[in-house]
């Protein structure tokens, strides 16, 4: 799925789900990430999103993967975001997200 500049390609295997995103996540992007999280799969118990090939995100960015955190933790199942980029890796420090989700490298 695609939204102005991001792309977002879901995966699915032994219960996780990766959606790795592509390009730039913002307030015109963020749509699209909400509408793949929305689809991911009942029994997937851990959601990746891999950050690898992120660009750029804004706070519209950080408040969508803070809201998908919360309503993961409240199903009991795990976000991770994979691989940030140096840029993203820096907003995620810089708001203090990189504090509440788990971040895993490559």
């Amino acid at each position: 799925m695609t939204a102005n500049l991001l792309t977002v390609d879901v995966t699915r295997k032994e219960g996780v789900d990766v959606l790795t995103l592509s390009g730039e996540l913002d307030l015109s992007s963020v749509p699209a990430l909400e509408e793949a999280l929305a689809g991911v799969a009942p029994g997937a118990e851990q959601v990746v999103v891999d950050l690898g090939r992120l660009r750029f995100m804004d706070s519209a960015g950080i408040g969508c993967l803070a809201r998908a955190q919360l309503e993961l933790r409240k199903a009991n199942r795990r976000l991770v975001l994979h691989s940030p980029s140096g840029a993203v890796r820096k907003v995620l420090e810089m708001t203090g997200l990189d504090q509440k989700i788990e971040i895993s490298a490559p």
